[in-house]
């Protein structure tokens, strides 16, 4: 079984895919979260690695004159150094659940959110719409028992029913409230 760290490092792989080569055009396009562009979806995925860095190093902050995959090459490495490391993997961080140690944080819950934002951002600006199937079944694990508590303003939408014979990813996002079909 893959560690935190090793599978931190797969969704960032597959953030940072989805980051390369986007347009300023590309960054105003609308994600299926509500409200949200594909700049809105980056900018929280940043502001959550960045708020985690910030428990340990204060003076890395975000530079919005810096385009999303700098921004994002500059935290993310970081972060995943913070999760292997034993010293700071156990630091207290605030989530949108109270305190977790660093590394279950990103286990628990960052790692789901990043998962499911590469899929907005792949939507919103028409890039490769699959999610390693591995980290999909270990979110989807992880958050079907959470249901209830994760709807809700700043949170997810209601459920969507999954067409039948829906494969796990379908499944995944309909959980999630987006309207996922075929994925390319």
């Amino acid at each position: 079984m893959a560690s935190t760290a090793e599978l931190f490092a797969l969704v960032n792989e597959g953030f940072r895919a989805r980051l390369d080569g986007l347009s300023s055009d590309q960054l105003r396009s609308p994600t299926p979260c509500e409200g949200w562009t594909a700049l809105d979806c980056i900018d929280h995925v940043l502001g959550i690695y960045y708020s985690i860095v910030n428990t340990t190093q204060p003076d890395l902050v975000d530079d919005a004159t810096l385009t999303p995959l700098e921004r994002f090459n500059r935290v993310a490495p970081v972060l995943e150094g913070l999760v292997d490391h034993e010293e700071t993997a156990s630091i207290m961080v605030n989530g949108p659940f109270g305190p977790l140690p660093l590394k279950q944080l990103v286990s628990s819950v960052v790692l789901s959110d990043t998962l499911v934002h590469i899929w907005d951002l792949a939507v919103a600006t028409g890039g490769n719409q699959s999610l390693d199937a591995g980290l999909v079944e270990r979110a989807f694990s992880k958050m079907a028992p959470m249901d209830e508590g994760l709807r809700g303003p700043g949170l997810f939408g209601p459920k969507i029913e999954a067409p039948e014979g829906a494969d796990l990813q379908t499944q995944f996002l309909c959980f999630l409230g987006r309207p996922a079909g075929d994925h390319q």
